[in-house]
């Protein structure tokens, strides 16, 4: 195929509208430079991104050589040198006018002149959307508006002019620098942001008519405890209320399909699934539209800037338009809250799901201005969910929240989830896991972090077994430190005693085959896992840490010891497996406790009626009244 052959636009039009649609396929524009292995793994993610778009791929010819044209795809090639403004350029132009153009992708090759000479033709396309591909490599997952993508390229120029008359290692240098010295103005701007949305909710009267949006804002929705209890709130949720999911970063979905199979929408900021705008929409002022510009560019160095104002176009783009917005976790708290008001959202909600005063141990840019952003967005919050007093008080105090905000809604268990095993399967899935009838096991469901301390955790399992040789041990979940746990577990000598199992959608069962469940952790919220332990009659040990104790009376519904303390915890243990009767009696109340008090039934209930307090027009303290 050559750049004069019009074979492509006619092969192209015969595949451009499906059987069930009224018009056109939209068109993809991908412009191709730089080496082999970007291009591919470009060409990848565009399909996977657009599937269902034709997808016009425009090279040179050193790169026609090689690149392969899949059905629904056109390949053009262009003369090298290429002028953004001849006339190949005019004729691909004329050839892309009848078709609408979805977006324009740019593989990231260098900052050179052919990629320069691209892009400005890319500029000559009619279309909003820009998008630079491997996300890998060019780091912008989201789409670029016109005016973004237009600063964007007339900067490339000016870093090519750098790079020539500078070492690229001094550049880079000057550059990191450059960022590092920006780094720290983000969150005193994003407190500014913050009071920015607190004057904007004194010029909006309160809503008091019935509403049903509810928008969930949480960071991901990866393994772990809040997104469980979201996927419980979900699930079992009354037809009242129409629910969407808003899922700040993208990276891990693993309970995004159990989601979608509860019928509820989810979106994702940070992705180009989403296909939202980067810009503010039609008819905003200059002014903002070059300002959203400058802060793209800059989002390196605003990181919790850049999510506010993401976040906010975001919300402004929802239809219908929320009445509530319930934010989860402590990122989502902070900028969901902000971005929630600055699009005058009515009513917003935060989730309190641990610790919060235990700064270094929560998932945050710096911890040194939590606590300024965790006070300046209280104002902001209608009511605040915790779930759990210990979470509530710990709140309170660090936060400096009203106590009439702040309404204790403790987690829920799905208890029909839970069918218990046979001894047969028991004993099945005992034998998978290579143990035997007579191994004493003790196992976890937890996320391999460090606030869940698992050096106490295998310190304690090793002391224990110098008394109970046939103790084994089970850990299931994830985690940036597995790596280091696996070698920490091996220094000492328990290769062949500990499994880390990983990620596992089974945990009902597994949790079966463990004679008891032990929790280490130093900062806690309420512990699903430790819930559905004693809702399956699996007895608990584990530290004194947050709404922990909340569940655990000592000696009666589990064993606790001080946070940190291994030999206390190996005691623990040791005495639930040779005290008489001790591991029956705890079963019992463990299971009484949980079907009276922290079932999914009640967790839905109590959330709903604070959505129905707040937006007949009540404030906090009448909404906790509500929620039992």
């Amino acid at each position: 195929m050559t750049g004069q052959s019009p074979s492509p636009w006619a092969s192209s039009q015969g595949a451009t509208k499906p059987a069930d649609s009224d018009g056109p396929t939209p068109r993809v524009v991908v412009f191709v430079a730089g080496a082999r292995a970007r291009v591919e793994a470009a060409i990848c993610e565009a399909r996977k991104v657009y599937g269902g778009r034709h997808l016009i791929c425009i090279c040179e010819p050193e790169h026609r050589a090689w690149l392969t044209e899949s059905p629904g795809e056109t390949v053009l090639t262009v003369e090298q040198p290429f002028n953004p403004f001849g006339r190949r350029a005019a004729a691909l132009l004329k050839g892309l006018n009848p078709w609408p153009v979805e977006a324009c992708v740019i593989v990231v090759a260098d900052i050179g002149l052919e990629s320069l000479r691209f892009r400005l033709f890319a500029l000559r396309v009619r279309t909003s959307r820009f998008v630079f591909l491997p996300v890998g490599i060019s780091g912008q997952p989201e789409a670029l508006g016109r005016s973004s993508f237009a600063i964007h390229t007339a900067g490339t120029p000016f870093f090519r002019v750098l790079r020539k008359c500078r070492p690229r290692k001094v550049t880079r240098a000057v550059v990191v620098r450059f960022v590092a010295w920006l780094s720290p103005l983000d969150q005193p701007l994003a407190v500014g942001l913050a009071l920015l949305a607190r004057a904007l909710t004194w010029w909006r009267p309160h809503r008091t008519h019935e509403g049903k949006e509810i928008v969930h804002i949480i960071p991901s929705v990866g393994m772990g405890g809040a997104q469980r209890q979201l996927l419980l709130l979900l699930k079992n949720r009354s037809p009242a209320y129409n629910h969407r999911v808003v899922v700040i970063f993208s990276g891990d979905a693993f309970f995004a399909p159990e989601m979608e199979d509860a019928r509820v929408p989810i979106s994702y900021v940070r992705s180009e699934v989403v296909r939202h705008r980067s810009e503010p929409p039609p008819g905003r002022q200059p002014m903002l539209a070059a300002f959203w510009s400058v802060l793209a560019l800059a989002g390196d160095s605003f990181p919790v800037c850049r999510e506010i104002v993401k976040l906010t176009s975001h919300l402004r783009a929802l239809d219908p338009r929320p009445d509530i917005v319930h934010c989860w976790l402590l990122f989502a708290n902070l900028v969901g809250s902000i971005a929630a008001r600055l699009v005058r959202v009515p009513l917003v909600m935060t989730s309190i799901r641990n610790i919060q005063s235990q700064v270094a141990y929560n998932y945050y840019h710096d911890p040194r201005w939590q606590r300024a952003l965790e006070r300046a967005t209280v104002p902001l919050v209608t009511a605040i969910i915790a779930n759990s007093s210990s979470v509530a008080l710990d709140y309170r105090t660090f936060a400096a929240a009203p106590a009439e905000k702040v309404l204790t809604i403790p987690n829920g268990v799905e208890v029909e989830a839970f069918r218990p095993l046979t001894p047969e399967e028991r004993e099945a899935l005992r034998r998978d896991l290579g143990l035997t009838r007579g191994d004493l096991v003790v196992g976890t469901v937890a996320r391999l972090a460090k606030e869940k301390d698992f050096e106490t955790f295998l310190r304690a399992v090793g002391l224990a077994r110098r008394r109970l040789p046939s103790l084994r041990v089970v850990i299931a979940g994830e985690g940036p430190l597995r790596a280091e746990l696996e070698a920490f577990a091996a220094s000492h000598e328990l290769t062949g005693v500990v499994q880390f199992l990983g990620a596992r959608k089974d945990v009902a069962a597994l949790i079966q085959c463990y004679d008891a469940f032990l929790l280490t952790s130093i900062i806690e919220g309420m512990p699903n896992a430790v819930m559905e332990s004693q809702l399956l009659g699996v007895p608990v040990v584990a530290t004194k840490a947050g709404g922990t104790v909340d569940l655990i009376r000592d000696g009666e519904t589990g064993l606790l010891a001080p946070i940190g303390d291994w030999q206390a915890v190996a005691t623990a243990i040791f005495r639930l497996f040779t005290e008489d009767g001790l591991r029956a009696r705890i079963s019992r109340a463990g299971r009484d406790q949980i079907l009276n008090g922290y079932t999914v039934e009640q967790l839905v209930a109590r959330t709903e009626e604070v959505y129905r307090a707040l937006l007949s027009g009540k404030d906090g303290r009448e909404a906790a009244s509500c929620a039992g």
